[in-house]
């Protein structure tokens, strides 16, 4: 069976790490687990660099990469992959819109197309992501909706993928990325052997553990800020929604639509978050069991938090801290 044909795209202010990464683990896939285990290895991907007219460019940290090729010449492949951008996001698009359409001529030859973390941006920029279902990293939420209204972004997802398109979150996520490609590409077990040969965690699926709850007092709806301040020292008691509308001087119904409208969440989901956040922060830095930072952070039923927490964070409390301490 002929390898199946990958391309990076490359540009400047790109994450190096990202690029070069990737380009790693497709190309040891096959490789690496039938070394260690003294099998015949298989050569799976072929994967080449690109970037507009074969330029070299600069990455975030000024390391310099060199192309194999440039993008007109890839008349198909199997997939497209977009790094992370890790320069100023405008400048990066609005540098880059040839790579956009040969994006959009790619796609439509039948190619698949990813990105990881803020390469998101530039499928959108593309139109390749209108309507549907994206990530990218959580702390780029706002300007992304801002900007791609057409998109259904969901930050809590680590990775998505529809028709053919697919996203990954933060600045690594480009590891769970890979790993879900490979397994798309050549199935489940030779992702599986992939990321035990380079000991990675193959069962990640949400941004949530990484947010941060400060995210969501960026709205400048003063009245919701300070009902927010309210519930982030009152969070370990029975908060009331009706108290709530009182503290921001509205009836609980346009309370309730104002604070949707800023959070992007209803107020008994930010109170349920705002509770994930302390007992996260109490699972980092303590010993504490888990069931005391059940009851401190205002919960009775501690099989119902731990359901919550798993919802929320995509791990449970115990997973959540075990990660620090896999070697």
């Amino acid at each position: 069976m002929s390898p199946f044909n990958i391309t990076i795209l490359g540009t400047n202010g790109m994450l190096s790490s990202a690029i070069t990464g990737a380009i790693d683990l497709f190309s040891l896939a096959g490789i690496t687990w039938h070394h260690i285990h003294h099998t015949q290895p298989q050569q799976i991907f072929d994967v080449s660099l690109c970037s507009v007219d074969k330029a070299p460019f600069k990455c975030i940290n000024g390391i310099q990469l060199l192309p194999h090729k440039d993008i007109a010449s890839v008349v198909t492949a199997d997939l497209v992959l977009v790094p992370t951008i890790g320069g100023d996001l405008t400048l990066v698009t609005e540098n880059n819109q040839a790579l956009l359409t040969h994006l959009r001529r790619l796609y439509d030859t039948g190619c698949k197309i990813a990105s990881n973390c803020t390469g998101a941006f530039l499928l959108a920029e593309a139109g390749l992501l209108d309507g549907k279902v994206a990530t990218t990293h959580w702390g780029y939420e706002t300007p992304f909706k801002q900007r791609y209204p057409q998109v259904q972004l969901d930050i809590s997802r680590l990775v998505t993928h529809q028709d053919g398109v697919y996203c990954s979150g933060g600045g690594v996520a480009w590891l769970d990325l890979v790993l879900l490609l490979i397994a798309e590409f050549c199935g489940e077990q030779v992702a599986e052997e992939t990321a035990k040969a380079h000991v990675l965690d193959h069962a990640r699926t949400s941004q949530r553990a990484y947010t941060s709850i400060q995210q969501k007092t960026l709205h400048g709806d003063m009245a919701i800020a300070k009902v927010q301040h309210y519930i982030l020292t009152h969070y370990t008691e029975n908060v009331d929604i009706a108290v709530l509308a009182d503290i921001a001087n509205m009836s609980p119904r346009t309370f309730s639509r104002r604070f949707k409208a800023a959070c992007e969440m209803t107020p008994q989901q930010y109170v349920q978050s705002v509770r994930i956040e302390h007992a996260r922060k109490q699972l980092d830095i303590t010993a504490k069991p888990i069931e005391q930072i059940v009851h401190d952070v205002g919960y009775s039923d501690v099989s119902s938090f731990i359901q919550l927490f798993k919802r929320w964070v995509g791990q449970s409390p115990h997973q959540y801290r075990m990660r620090k301490t896999r070697g």
